[in-house]
């Protein structure tokens, strides 16, 4: 790899050809991972074999208008300003042993919704309460509760005394809304155990109220403390893995929650000098009241990262004048061989040209070394609940062949339509940019899901590939 290039847009007539794929389906990326405040959830890979991809294609001299723009160049600039001291050590506490309260409202109308609308709800007692019955059932030791049946409404809530006010962070899987005080916030209704959610509270009585409608995935709630101003979540991190010997900047994209009673404004990220990376500075408008925003900060690796396999740890610092306090953090990246034998299979990473945040793709490198006329490139999109890195490894790697495998904004994301369409293009983009790419040797592909991004990324812009190749694709929503 090398360093960036502008983004071209390679010119082809579409030829559609109906392939197998081999790897994940819309149920096929085996149990959600597990996140951790501390460490970036594992990779998972569905690995098998890949089918050989191979086209051709005819000249053209037009070029399709994608709408993609050229790559984001990160600010800069150091403004003139004194950072605040760096935070000193503390704990996440999480909060066991709370009182607890259930309602399975059923199919009876809501009791609870518009007293949460006007802020009139308060602890409601065990027991029948103008016919509703409120049960005193805590979740299990893994935050598990028991759910409705299907499409039916449950609350639970839970009361949080505090001698002094602090920050709180909030796991809401399988729930459609949770409030704090009054304070709304969506929960994540695929239950990935890795959505956080940021409030503040004050000294005194703090109820946390989760609204569930009843599914297929079980809910789990959590609850913890923390005393500082900002909170790091590297259970949703996105990370690259930097090449021994490759100068290429990538980013770490990484939660920040915000548990302060107002916008944190003029944020700084860097990324301190160590024995691996250079010292990087980035720039952001803000983070909002009580939320949580992924912050970029730039990796540009040393030349001493010589072999893979080496940790590298990234210390990583936000800062703001809003705050009495910089907050540091410790990320460690792990490095790829640059033999693409020993390390086939690698995450790359690169700022979104749509909103500029960090993004990722996989990356199944080619086997051998580049002769000089251009390497293929296949596009492969994944299906539902499939991580990018994991359909990118369902392939074996090809001799002058790279596979794409970009995310569609997280593992269901948009279907690959909208965002998800802009997302599939952009990766191909940032890996021909950085690529000596053949331009009569592109190849778009897919499964499930994916192939119905196929479709619509293949009949949008049938310039950009050789051939289209969808597998168990569905055209449209009303097919």
């Amino acid at each position: 790899m090398r360093r960036p290039l502008p983004f071209s847009h390679v010119l082809l007539v579409l030829t559609l050809t109906v392939f197998p794929l081999a790897g994940c389906g819309e149920d096929g990326s085996g149990t959600a991972p597990v996140a951790d405040v501390s460490s970036p959830d594992a990779q998972d890979s569905d690995a098998t074999d890949a089918v050989e991809l191979d086209g051709s294609a005819a000249d053209s001299t037009v070029t399709p208008d994608t709408g993609i723009e050229e790559v984001i160049e990160p600010d800069t600039a150091e403004p003139s300003w004194e950072a605040p001291p760096v935070a000193p050590p503390s704990e996440i506490e999480e909060l066991t042993g709370l009182e607890w309260r259930v309602l399975k409202v059923g199919n009876k109308p809501d009791p609870v919704i518009g007293s949460l609308n006007d802020g009139t709800f308060s602890w409601p007692e065990e027991g029948v309460v103008d016919g509703y019955w409120w049960q005193d059932t805590a979740p299990d030791e893994n935050g598990k509760l028991e759910p409705p049946s299907g499409g039916l409404l449950m609350y639970a809530v839970a009361r949080v005394m505090l001698d002094e006010a602090a920050g709180l962070i909030v796991r809401s899987d399988a729930v459609y809304q949770t409030f704090v005080n009054g304070a709304r916030q969506p929960g994540d209704p695929y239950a990935h155990n890795q959505h956080r959610i940021a409030f503040r509270a004050e000294a005194g009585e703090t109820l946390v109220v989760f609204r569930i409608i009843g599914g297929s995935r079980v809910p789990g709630v959590g609850i913890w403390r923390t005393p500082d101003e900002l909170s790091f979540h590297h259970g949703d991190a996105t990370w690259p893995d930097p090449i021994a010997g490759d100068d290429l900047v990538q980013y770490i994209g990484l939660p920040v929650l915000n548990h302060t009673n107002g916008p944190v404004t003029g944020v700084r990220t860097r990324v301190l000098e160590t024995e691996y990376l250079e010292e990087t500075t980035m720039h952001f408008p803000g983070i909002g009241t009580s939320s949580v925003t992924q912050l970029s900060f730039e990796v540009r690796p040393k030349d001493t990262i010589t072999e893979g396999g080496l940790e590298i740890p990234a210390t990583l610092r936000v800062e703001s004048l809003d705050l009495e306090w910089s907050y540091e953090t410790t990320f460690t990246l792990t490095s790829a061989d640059a033999d693409p034998t020993v390390s086939p299979n690698i995450r790359v990473s690169y700022l979104s040209p749509v909103d500029g945040s960090t993004q990722y793709y996989g990356l199944r490198r080619a086997s051998e070394p580049d002769e000089g006329d251009g390497r293929g490139l296949a596009l492969s999109l994944h299906g539902a609940s499939v991580k990018a890195i994991g359909q990118s490894g369902s392939y074996s790697s090809k001799p002058d062949m790279i596979v794409v495998a970009g995310t569609n904004r997280r593992r269901f994301g948009f279907d690959w339509e909208l965002w998800g369409r802009l997302q599939g293009l952009n990766a191909m983009a940032h890996a021909k940019s950085t690529h000596d790419i053949d331009p009569t040797r592109v190849y778009l592909t897919g499964h499930s899901m994916g192939g119905h991004g196929t479709w619509q990324l293949g009949t949008l812009f049938p310039g950009l590939f050789a051939v289209v190749g969808p597998s168990a694709g569905w055209i449209s929503f009303a097919t």
